[in-house]
């Protein structure tokens, strides 16, 4: 049983084809580049060219100029472009670069990779603003009820009052632990 699918036209490949190798007929994989084998279990490893100078080789984009030297590119340094070349913009609010590897020392209250995030307890504050309400005032006066009349009566008069309601909106400061 070599095939399978609703018209056998998958091929089967027992065991699986292995590191992106794909199954093109039953048990035969087409390997993946880097790979080869049955399964494509093997790991092919490419042997160095006899002019090879750095070994180990450079890295981080770096190029050998002589046997054991390397011309590294811009934010690298050492004989083989391993270490990053500290730079003074790297570390931010008084961050030290360490050159042995690269990071950045935060001052304390900061932090981050270049420390260009601040430590932050928070506190709750409020802030008072001022929103305007209209108020409709009954304003009661009592008066005779008809010129020259002993009665008197109770009348109501409207009248629109703004005042000003204090609301107290809550927000949140930042002060360094």
């Amino acid at each position: 049983m070599g095939w399978s699918g609703r018209r056998c036209r998958k091929p089967l490949c027992r065991p699986q084809c292995r590191n992106g190798g794909a199954c093109v007929g039953p048990n035969l994989c087409a390997c993946a580049a880097g790979f080869s084998g049955t399964q494509c279990q093997t790991v092919h490893v490419p042997l160095l060219p006899a002019s090879a100078d750095c070994y180990p080789p450079c890295v981080n984009g770096g190029t050998c100029i002589r046997p054991g030297k390397c011309s590294c590119p811009p934010g690298y340094r050492g004989r083989f472009c391993h270490r990053v070349r500290c730079h003074r913009s790297l570390c931010l609010n008084g961050g030290r670069c360490i050159e042995s590897d690269g990071l950045c020392r935060c001052r304390a209250g900061f932090y981050g990779a270049r420390c260009q995030r601040r430590n932050c307890t928070p506190e709750l504050s409020y802030r008072k603003t001022y929103r305007p309400v209209v108020k409709r005032l009954r304003k009661p006066t009592v008066q005779p009820c008809s010129p020259g009349s002993k009665r008197y009566c109770l009348l109501n008069s409207l009248s629109k009052v703004v005042v000003f309601k204090i609301i107290l909106r809550p927000y949140f400061t930042c002060s360094s632990t």
